[in-house]
């Protein structure tokens, strides 16, 4: 495999981090924001010893688990790993990985409970950590790096803090505070 090689493929597998997993000339390559099921076209952007990475070019066939994500921010903020993925699916998901890593652990004769869920997709985090950037903006860390993506609105929190938010990011603004790194 090279960098920049297109190639077309069928996710099949799926990691923690959110990477959809396939095979390529037998090297496992990881695609951000794939689903097990996908078909797609896919660029390696990075090659190691023993793993690739790509990014998808063209989703050719979709896959049955995959759905539209709620927030259009989802692309560059690396809050929501699994935002492509039904909510069945990422149930499914969780507790396959428990039992993996028990597995892993030498524990695979522990039962593991089904995932307990009130089954809401949006507004169920009651507690959100904003990092703080330039001119006291407030977001999440876009992916794999500290430049923030900024937030006044997300799905996955609960609504009541978008005016606690909006309220801070006005107080920080008017102050010009400049040494606070996130808010909690």
């Amino acid at each position: 495999l090279k960098k920049n090689d297109l190639y077309e493929v069928t996710i099949t597998d799926s990691n923690n981090l959110g990477y959809g997993v396939c095979r390529i000339e037998g090297t496992v390559v990881f695609v951000h924001g794939a689903v097990v099921g996908d078909v797609a076209r896919v660029k390696i952007i990075k090659v190691a010893r023993d793993y690739a990475v790509a990014r998808t070019e063209a989703l050719l066939t979709p896959s049955p688990d995959r759905t539209e994500p709620l927030c259009p921010a989802v692309r560059t903020c690396g809050g929501c790993v699994y935002a492509c993925l039904t909510y069945e699916r990422e149930c499914t998901l969780k507790t396959d990985y428990v039992k993996n890593a028990l597995k892993k652990a030498g524990l695979s004769d522990v039962a593991v409970a089904p995932l307990l869920t009130t089954g809401q997709v949006t507004g169920y985090r009651n507690k959100v950590q904003f990092p703080v950037g330039a001119g006291f903006t407030l977001g999440y860390y876009a992916r794999h790096s500290h430049d923030i993506v900024p937030c006044d609105a997300c799905p996955l929190h609960s609504p009541v803090f978008d005016p606690i938010l909006a309220e801070i990011v006005a107080w920080g603004k008017q102050f010009a505070i400049t040494d606070v790194r996130h808010i909690y």
